[in-house]
Formats: structure tokens, C-alpha cells, sequence
């Protein structure tokens, strides 16, 4: 595929693409539509180039939309585990700056934060993410588009998925959690 007619199929199907990645972002999740749009563009470009089967194009880009969407998300979570010291540190040092602040309250949340990523880390790896997108707001049929399961199997696995988390965050002594 040329490049003319690269943008001939982004002329009809950028509406689509730009809904598809607007539908699944919610404030505060740390991610930007413009370059969730770019990779989705990269990798339909690249798709297009070496495969010659693509039937249903309206599909396949919703297929790269959700793929490009739980690859961000595993990114920023990622970056947000590996930062997590950082983090702690720069509230501790930006403390003085919010009256509001507590010294104990901000030790409390940053406590809060260990206790939820050791839970996370904890419950089965196949209901971890179901639950992480069905607390970020998905529903359990986006959550089986996404990845790629029966709408039954995602209910089932996200659901499980907060129940283990909350299970985990008892057992760690953090009170409250039944919401």
C-alpha cells in the first residue's frame, strides 16, 4: 500500500478512530487521544503494508484501537510500579507547598498506594487487569472486546478480580474497602 492510498483509508476511517480512542479515555488516566491516535496510525500503517488479507477494515482498526489502548495502560501502569518511589518522594518534598497536608495524611495515602499495588500484584494475573479496567470504569463488554474474551469470562474475571483485590487489601490491613 502507497502512501496515497494509506491516506485515502485514514480520510474515511479517522472519524471512527478518533471515537473509538475517545470512548475508552476517562479524566485522570494519564493518557492522550492525539498519541493513541499516532500509534494507531503507525500500526495500521504497518499492518497494511505486510498483510493482504484485511477484509474488514472498520473491524481491524477497532481491533489496533483496542490493542494500542491496553498496551498504553500497561505502560503507564508499568511506569507508575517502577516510579512509585519517586513519586513518594516528590509528594514528600512538595508536602510544605499544600497546607492542607498532613504530614499524616500524606503518610497515610502514600501507605494507602503500597497496600493497593502489593494487592494488585498479589491476585491472579489472568483477573488483574479485567479488575484494573473495570475500576477504571470500563464495562464488562468493553472489557471482553478489549481482551479479546467472552462478555461472560470478562464479568466473570473482573469481578473476581475486585473481590481478590479486596481480599487482599483486608489481609493487609487496610479498612474500608468494601466500595
Amino acid at each position: 500500500m502507497d502512501e496515497r492510498e494509506f491516506r485515502a483509508v485514514l480520510d474515511r476511517h479517522e472519524g471512527r478512530l478518533r471515537a473509538l480512542i475517545q470512548q475508552r479515555l476517562s479524566p485522570g488516566d494519564g493518557l492522550d487521544a492525539d498519541d493513541l491516535a499516532q500509534e494507531v496510525r503507525i500500526r495500521l500503517w504497518r499492518a497494511l503494508a505486510t498483510e493482504k488479507g484485511v477484509t474488514h477494515l472498520a473491524s481491524y482498526i477497532q481491533k489496533i484501537v483496542f490493542s494500542v489502548f491496553i498496551d498504553a495502560l500497561r505502560r503507564r501502569d508499568a511506569r507508575k510500579e517502577q516510579g512509585l518511589d519517586e513519586v513518594m518522594s516528590a509528594e514528600l518534598e512538595n508536602a510544605h507547598e499544600r497546607p492542607e497536608a498532613e504530614p499524616e495524611q500524606l503518610a497515610s495515602r502514600q501507605h494507602q498506594t503500597v497496600l493497593v499495588q502489593q494487592a494488585l500484584a498479589s491476585i491472579q494475573a489472568s483477573r488483574r487487569m479485567p479488575a484494573q479496567l473495570l475500576l477504571h470504569g470500563f464495562n464488562p463488554a468493553e472489557i471482553a472486546t478489549m481482551l479479546n474474551l467472552t462478555d461472560a469470562s470478562a464479568r466473570n474475571l473482573a469481578y473476581r478480580g475486585v473481590e481478590d483485590l479486596k481480599q487482599a487489601l483486608n489481609a493487609l490491613g487496610m479498612e474500608h474497602v468494601d466500595d
